[in-house]
């Protein structure tokens, strides 16, 4: 029977890499290390050869996960969690003008430049607004004091 010879040979691999564990993910780092273009290059070869089926998969793996990978990077760039953006996303209303968003589309985070606080979530309008002024508060009370005057 060839099976009993394959199980047998399989049994002894596995057995010696239990035994000898250590040596050979030393091994393998240091051949790693000596020449890490290796595996780019087999990447590349892979990609090269099958660069449809690449991109069908990672068209299909982002229409299933879009909503994932758009918090995620969100969260990254703005330094929280991705569960603290699902929870910004569940606000319903402008923070500043109230106005209610009609999808996450409509919804901005507003954060500080200088400190990547998050403050809140506003409308694409009060955001631009904020953004205008430069986050800078005295401009805002300036703008305020000049509406006023002139109305």
């Amino acid at each position: 029977m060839p099976y009993s010879n394959y199980e047998d040979r399989l049994k002894r691999s596995r057995e010696y890499y239990r035994e000898n564990r250590e040596e050979i993910l030393k091994k393998e780092a240091a051949q790693r290390a000596a020449n890490p273009e290796k595996k780019a290059l087999r990447d590349l070869k892979y990609y090269q050869k099958n660069a449809d089926k690449v991109r069908a998969t990672r068209a299909l793996y982002y229409q299933l996960n879009k909503d994932s990978i758009k918090r995620k990077t969100k969260a990254r760039k703005l330094g929280i969690t991705p569960e603290e953006v699902l929870a910004l996303e569940q606000e319903t209303n402008c923070a500043i003008c109230g106005k209610e968003f009609d999808s996450t589309r409509d919804q901005h985070i507003d954060h500080c430049h200088k400190t990547s606080f998050v403050r809140g979530v506003l409308c694409l309008g009060c955001n631009t607004g904020l953004g205008g002024f430069r986050d800078n508060p005295e401009s805002l009370r300036k703008a305020a004091l000049y509406l006023e005057a002139n109305q």
